[in-house]
């Protein structure tokens, strides 16, 4: 969530987020019925007063180095993560993700040592090559083995029949319900684009008379700091359009997402009845090529199980 949507995203309410993000992921698995998570942290860093929405970048004096500096511990006592402490993804999730397994793995080290890694982490089981091996198993090592074949047969069974499931729903119920378009909510947004052209028309002014160039123009970022000015400084009268559209925009949202709910839960129990008698009445089952191979991979599975014994039983006798 990112610009209005972020803004938003602060003045709602934990439930309508939460209906939000379960909506998209339903979106996802239209077959399956995804249920509410067992327990929910939303974040409002608009809000923190430690934060205030912002995030790490680099200013014009700034390098990459910063990064490091800035997640350099403190006499191996104190130690730094987050976003802004890794230069290779910065102001990102999976950055600040990242700077904690490293700031977890310097603290490890700081109390135990350094941790050797064996490589490879997990050594490959030795296989018994003697008298007893089955030929069928030294000729299976050289094409698709009947469990791996069974396996891709069942996966390739069950996708046609999800994506026939998805097709009869959607044919049955149409598309899932969609969240309501929010109208606008922010009144500076409204009157930013009331009033854009006009203020990038002074600002290109001014930045001429400044530069002496007359083919000079001012930049987003001015045209976006004098706007928010104008709004600052615009009487009362001027900025009470603005507020009236948001407000009623607010009470249009609230009512729209009332009866999307209500839409969505009604589509939810269908689909969810419709999906429980489509299987009853079509079953995925094997047909006769399936069933053929799932025999000759039980059948393999079984020899391998008695290899398994007879190599156990040759190592021993070995080690005696």
């Amino acid at each position: 969530m990112a610009g209005e949507a972020a803004h938003q995203a602060e003045i709602e309410n934990d439930e309508s987020i939460i209906t939000e993000v379960m909506g998209e992921l339903s979106k996802m698995y239209p077959a399956k019925k995804v249920p509410n998570p067992v327990e929910t942290i939303i974040t409002r860093w608009q809000k923190d007063i430690f934060s205030r929405g912002s995030y790490s970048y680099v200013g014009p004096e700034a390098t990459g180095e910063d990064y490091n500096l800035l997640a350099k511990s403190i006499d191996d006592t104190i130690y730094f993560a987050g976003e802004h402490t890794c230069g290779t993804h910065p102001a990102t999730v999976h950055g600040a993700y990242i700077s904690g397994l490293q700031v977890a793995h310097d603290i490890m080290e700081s109390l135990l040592g350094p941790i050797k890694v064996p490589s490879p982490l997990i050594p490959p089981k030795p296989k018994y090559e003697g008298a007893y091996a089955s030929s069928a198993g030294q000729k299976r090592k050289a094409e698709k083995s009947a469990v791996d074949k069974a396996r891709e047969m069942k996966e390739a069974r069950l996708e046609k029949y999800e994506e026939k499931l998805r097709e009869a729903l959607h044919e049955a119920l149409g598309e899932r319900p969609s969240k309501p378009f929010r109208s606008g909510a922010n009144p500076f947004l409204l009157y930013q684009k009331d009033h854009w052209f006009i203020c990038k028309a002074k600002c290109d002014e001014a930045r001429r008379k400044a530069t002496g160039n007359p083919e000079d123009k001012a930049t987003r970022n001015e045209v976006r700091a004098a706007l928010g000015l104008m709004w600052r400084e615009a009487p009362e009268e001027e900025k009470k359009p603005y507020l009236n559209e948001t407000e009623s925009n607010k009470k249009n949202n609230s009512q729209a997402v009332l009866e999307f709910k209500k839409k969505l839960q009604a589509w939810d129990d269908s689909a969810e009845r419709f999906t429980k008698e489509w299987k009853e009445k079509n079953p995925s089952l094997p047909n006769d090529e399936e069933q053929d191979v799932i025999r000759g991979a039980e059948i393999e599975l079984a020899e391998a199980k008695r290899n398994r014994k007879l190599n156990g039983f040759m190592d021993d006798s070995d080690a005696e």
